[in-house]
């Protein structure tokens, strides 16, 4: 079965909005029957959001975590407005597919 993976950034003090955007994705994929994983940077403790959702609360934006998060085999999803270019393209080079939502066209991809 092909593992999705979904990257963002959200809490007190970053907003939601990702979040809630990448849960509607998470959610989507879910009844697609497919394994989804959410990864958030920041402090998510306690969001009514993430309930009944498999979600890890980790700097994904290192790339450490990224080399023992991502495999050839995921596909991964990005919704960020902080990763660098830097680690945008080693996730790039360890997954299998990654699609980037960039809603300020900040990285040319």
């Amino acid at each position: 079965m092909m593992k999705v993976k979904i990257f963002t950034e959200g809490g007190p003090d970053i907003g939601l909005g990702h979040v809630s955007r990448c849960t509607a994705l998470y959610d989507e994929i879910r009844n697609a029957n497919y394994e989804v994983v959410l990864f958030v940077y920041g402090d998510i403790k306690g969001s009514e959001l993430l309930k009944n959702r498999k979600c890890i609360s980790i700097n994904w934006i290192n790339e450490k975590v990224l080399h023992e998060n991502v495999c050839s085999d995921d596909v991964c999803i990005v919704d960020s407005y902080v990763a660098p270019k830097g680690i945008l393209e080693i996730m790039s080079m360890k997954a299998r597919k990654v699609l980037f939502i960039d809603d300020m066209n900040r990285i040319n991809y």
